[in-house]
């Protein structure tokens, strides 16, 4: 056995878990290092020179950097339209707020609720089906009276405080059943409003394409004319 397989090798300084270290070995082969952050875990010897290592050799290191970050990408039309959306729906939902309450059960935050709940659902629906708008005017159209309207009519935050108002005065069943009813009948209404949105999408794209043809066929008898 030759000197360098007596040889006691001494592990290099610990390094992290994302560093890969490469070590100079001329003649010698060292295959399947592994290093991490405990230190070092082991190598599987492969073949050897006759040369032993340089003395003054030292690791080399390679650091992976991590991607950069991509902002948003902010489009101020879209915020100006969700801003102009959200203020009319903000006002609708302070009218309906006059209502008079009946107990714990306050019947204008519960009309917003539902009312945005079938317009959002209804919206989006028939803005998936309807082939006649294009990109740009779904999009207009979603983040205006979707996120601005009916995000400024509906109000999550007024129908916690309010039920949970009703819970620490006591009333626990009255404020308990003004949440559950709230979101059972907000499913219904958003159930409701996908089918009529699928529908007028429906009915939409049928007089679309009636149209079209209606404008082929008129068309061609002009150009046989």
């Amino acid at each position: 056995m030759s000197n360098l397989e007596n040889r006691r090798w001494d592990p290099p300084e610990l390094v992290s878990n994302r560093t890969l270290l490469i070590v100079p070995t001329h003649d010698l082969t060292l295959h399947g290092i592994v290093v991490s952050s405990a230190g070092f875990s082991g190598f599987r010897k492969g073949y050897y020179g006759s040369q032993s290592p340089s003395a003054g050799a030292r690791p080399i290191t390679h650091t992976t950097t991590p991607p950069a970050r991509k902002l948003p990408d902010i489009h101020l039309d879209i915020v100006l339209v969700v801003f102009c959306g959200g203020t009319i729906g903000t006002a609708i939902r302070y009218a309906f707020a006059q209502i008079p309450a009946a107990g714990s059960f306050h019947t204008g935050t519960f009309v917003s609720n539902m009312l945005a709940c079938f317009c959002y659902a209804g919206l989006t629906a028939y803005l998936a089906g309807a082939s006649r708008l294009g990109a740009r005017s779904k999009e207009l159209a979603s983040r205006g009276l979707g996120m601005g309207v009916c995000g400024g009519l509906s109000t999550m935050s007024t129908l916690a405080l309010e039920g949970f108002t009703a819970i620490h005065d006591g009333q626990v069943a009255a404020g308990i059943a003004y949440l559950l009813v709230t979101f059972a009948l907000g499913l219904v209404c958003a159930s409701a409003g996908v089918w009529a949105g699928t529908h007028l999408a429906g009915s939409s794209n049928v007089s679309a394409e009636a149209s079209a043809d209606t404008n082929a066929a008129t068309t061609s008898k002009g150009g046989k004319a």
